[in-house]
């Protein structure tokens, strides 16, 4: 006979047994979902129609840029083709949009890469911190959809070997942040009510609303005209230029700094940068890492050494404002993070240049 305590373990083991063989079904189901009827870019609806664009135009592009608004504010590809050389024989098109950053972009990417019916030479990244997943953000699809369980891994290692000055509160708060929305992406947390939502958004687009997408140059780029912030933004930074100042002041230091003395970097990140490089090798595609002027300046401390690890044949470095001082000017200064359509074509010859350097210089 049976002791009540024996029949108490063996129920318990039988429950835990069956809520694991449930939760097993579940993941798989999900993971079934997810393969069969789910795009890979569903919940980036911006990237969404932009991909779904470059598939349509077939081989009229070849070189790709991939980033945060600071790639799609930036970088005007019409001009890009224009100032390389005609040898290269050069389409770029800007697959940027608003927090497009790390792991996203780099799960983007491989996904890009895969893509039978594109013809890609060369890609640019921009380099960013992981993604910040802002608490307003959080349980929607935009945080989450795009997860997958390596990202998940890279994030919160990156995270914790960051070598910026934040805190550990912060850094908690990023990762507790980056688990709830992998924990929702693994179990499909409104997966069905968020895509169907994303459905009927594209359902509902019409010519002009893609074309605001894509820009008026067809190359992906949508800049920022002076003459139409109706924000004032401009006339705020005309009003104090000193915020300008003390910017390119700040950004000076960390380069100095960084002259003076070489810092450790984070080691996580740079093992999936080279990583990438090497994945891109193999497919015949020349990678780049492109580092913008004007994002946050507390981030340079943790991509000025990191930029100076990667290899000179894979970076692309603008962000340096004792070579580059324009590019923190007020004349071309949309805001204290982006350029105005005249800094873009600035910034966007500059990177041509750059372009033509490490290409022409790995070609021969």
């Amino acid at each position: 006979m049976k002791t009540p305590k024996f029949k108490n373990t063996f129920g318990i083991i039988k429950l835990i047994s069956q809520m694991a063989i449930i939760i097993t079904a579940v993941l798989i189901i999900n993971q079934l979902i997810r393969k069969s009827f789910v795009s890979k870019t569903w919940g980036n609806f911006n990237v969404h129609i932009k991909t779904k664009y470059i598939k349509e135009k077939g081989d009229e592009f070849n070189t790709y840029f991939i980033g945060s608004s600071t790639i799609y504010r930036h970088l005007m590809l019409s001009v890009f083709d224009e100032e390389i050389d005609p040898d290269l024989e050069v389409r770029s098109f800007n697959l940027g949009t608003g927090r497009f950053a790390p792991p996203e972009t780099y799960i983007y990417y491989e996904y890009l890469i895969n893509e039978e019916d594109l013809n890609i030479d060369y890609v640019i990244i921009e380099l960013r911190d992981i993604f910040k997943i802002l608490d307003e953000n959080l349980h929607t699809a935009r945080a989450s959809y795009w997860y997958t369980p390596s990202a998940y891994l890279f994030a919160i290692k990156s995270l914790m070997s960051s070598k910026s000055f934040e805190s550990s509160d912060e850094k908690s708060h990023k990762i507790k942040n980056h688990t709830i929305s992998f924990a929702e992406n693994v179990f499909n947390f409104g997966l069905i009510k968020s895509y169907v939502r994303a459905l009927q958004k594209e359902y509902e687009l019409n010519e002009r609303k893609v074309k605001s997408i894509i820009g008026e140059f067809d190359d992906g780029f949508k800049g920022y005209y002076v003459e139409d912030l109706k924000k004032g933004k401009n006339e705020y930074y005309k009003r104090d230029p000193a915020r300008l100042q003390k910017k390119l002041n700040q950004m000076e230091m960390k380069y100095n700094k960084y002259d003076r003395k070489s810092f450790d970097c984070n080691l996580v990140h740079l093992y999936e940068i080279n990583r990438l490089i090497e994945l891109s090798e193999e497919k015949g595609i020349h990678l780049i890492f492109f580092l913008n002027p004007k994002i946050a300046v507390k981030q340079y401390e943790e991509y000025i050494p990191l930029m100076q690890q990667i290899d000179d044949e894979h970076k692309i470095e603008l962000a340096d404002c004792r070579f580059y001082p324009e590019l923190y000017s007020l004349e071309y200064a949309y805001d204290n993070n982006h350029l105005n359509i005249d800094g873009a074509r600035i910034i966007t010859k500059l990177a041509a240049k750059k372009f033509n350097e490490i290409v022409r210089n790995k070609k021969y």
